[in-house]
């Protein structure tokens, strides 16, 4: 129970950072799609996700393999350190100029000829996001989550500071004469620059914050043999983020290409504000994610690691259930985060979100071929699942637009999660109550439902609604809650 402690009070610094950055972000939401119209939001939307996909390929697993290999018995975790980040530094700088020779190619594949600044721009935050990868590992690693919260904190804080003033003050000063020479994002055609500028300003400074972290990066630390060792365990990985990638965000780019042209943009933009909505419940996922990967392999030796394993998943997935109903019972509440002409698409959210609780049981129920050394079983498993996510949005998004994408992102994490465990189960068997996992998410999803189509906008019963659920859960599984409940206090 104290291991579950520690992962608790872990959790809740990084969710302290992950949560507060992420809520200030969202907050600009709002900002965003008032001001910016669909297109330009979607022109937003998509090149975030080029980010996420090349993030996978340029950190190249370095940072679970980081800490793989700085546990080891007898690590030296400088020597990990060093020779993981100069891979990255070299495989990055190879990337920078690969498309530095393709430049043209790329503008007009992916259809900014006439923001070819923008790929620029989105280039530099990509580098230095994937430059920040490993440092931010290595806080982690340390269990130096207060360190890791100030500088996330810190980039968060000036984004949202520049966004202000940008996107309130600046129309404001322009309207009264002054910096005629900067105009709005809502008179500039292409306002989004504004988004992008920031978020590169806000990277530079990430950067500098980290750089105490990168002071024992030395190139006579570099070790050959321990970066194969570290290639050959995170090789796999790459292919499984790729493939995980694919399974979160290849539905932007499908709705771009299989769509009409015309309106393509402007519904991805729709959909990746209404997708934002979901972010309460990514929050906490991400959170987890954090303290749960380092936790996960500092308990590997532990004699009852699977033990907790499974208890972490049922609380988890209790935690989850909670946070996707109050979120569904609320929507009407939350739909005012984004912008009026953005809002037709709110009847989506209960399908994204029911997706993501089951793809933070997939990211629990992965630690198996983590900690086991099975990395190309977790490669092979996510890879099942961007099939799946190929496949279903090329028959649904043509059929059901953006829709499609929705059914899509569930049907993919509940076929993965299933996988997951059934493989799991056979190979590094882990004792999950899979039966009161099961009724804790038929719980959340009816009483969920039960709100959505018959309660929408009635405080009173969705909040009596939120007791049954609770006393639900209490009553299935009162012994261990009491005792979770003193052991924390």
């Amino acid at each position: 129970m104290s291991s579950l402690k520690n992962l608790a009070s872990q959790t809740a610094v990084y969710g302290l950072s992950s949560i507060l950055g992420r809520t200030l972000n969202f907050l600009l939401v709002p900002i965003h799609t008032r001001v910016l119209g669909r297109e330009a939001y979607g022109i937003n939307t998509d090149l975030y996700t080029y980010i996420a996909f090349l993030m996978i390929v340029l950190t190249f697993g370095m940072e679970t393999a980081f800490f793989r290999f700085a546990h080891k018995k007898g690590a030296d975790q400088n020597r990990v350190f060093t020779t993981a980040f100069v891979f990255i530094a070299s495989l990055s700088s190879l990337f920078l100029l690969l498309m530095t020779l393709n430049f043209n190619s790329l503008t007009m594949a992916l259809r900014y000829e006439d923001l070819p600044y923008l790929l620029w721009i989105t280039l530099g935050i990509l580098l230095l996001d994937v430059w920040a990868a490993l440092p931010f590992a290595r806080l982690r690693a340390q269990n130096r989550a207060k360190r890791f919260a100030l500088v996330r904190l810190s980039q968060i804080g000036l984004t949202v500071l520049l966004n202000l003033f940008v996107f309130l003050a600046l129309p404001l000063l322009h309207r009264q004469g002054l910096l005629d020479m900067l105009p709005p994002a809502a008179e500039n055609p292409n306002g989004v620059t504004y988004i992008f500028i920031i978020n590169l300003i806000a990277s530079s400074f990430m950067i500098m914050l980290l750089l105490p972290q990168l002071r024992s990066v030395s190139f006579q630390l570099l070790d050959r043999k321990l970066l194969r060792q570290m290639l050959v365990y995170s090789s796999p990985l790459v292919l499984a983020g790729l493939a995980g990638t694919v399974n979160e965000m290849l539905d932007r780019q499908m709705i771009k290409y299989l769509l009409p042209k015309e309106t393509s943009m402007q519904e991805l933009g729709v959909y990746g504000a209404v997708y934002k909505i979901s972010i309460f419940m990514t929050l906490f996922i991400q959170a987890f994610r954090y303290a749960a990967e380092p936790f996960f392999f500092q308990s590997a030796e532990k004699d009852n690691s699977r033990e907790i394993y499974a208890r972490v998943l049922k609380y988890f997935v209790f935690a989850m259930g909670f946070i996707l109903f109050g979120i569904v019972a609320f929507i009407d509440v939350v739909k005012h985060f984004i912008g009026e002409e953005f809002q037709y698409g709110i009847f989506i959210v209960p399908i994204l979100l029911l997706a993501n609780l089951f793809l933070g049981i997939q990211v629990n129920l992965s630690i198996w071929y983590k900690v086991s050394d099975k990395t190309l079983a977790g490669a092979l498993i996510s890879s099942s699942g961007a099939i799946i996510t190929i496949v279903l949005n090329l028959i649904l998004i043509p059929k059901m637009g953006f829709t499609g994408a929705a059914w899509t992102t569930l049907i993919c994490y509940v076929s993965l999660s299933l996988i997951t465990y059934v493989s799991g189960q056979i190979i590094y068997p882990i004792p999950y109550e899979t039966a009161k996992i099961l009724i804790y998410i038929l719980l959340a999803t009816g009483f969920a439902t039960l709100s959505f189509l018959q309660f929408r906008e009635m405080v009173l019963p969705n909040i009596v609604l939120g007791a049954l659920l609770i006393s639900s859960i209490y009553l299935l599984d009162q012994k261990n809650i009491q005792l979770l409940i003193s052991r924390f206090r």
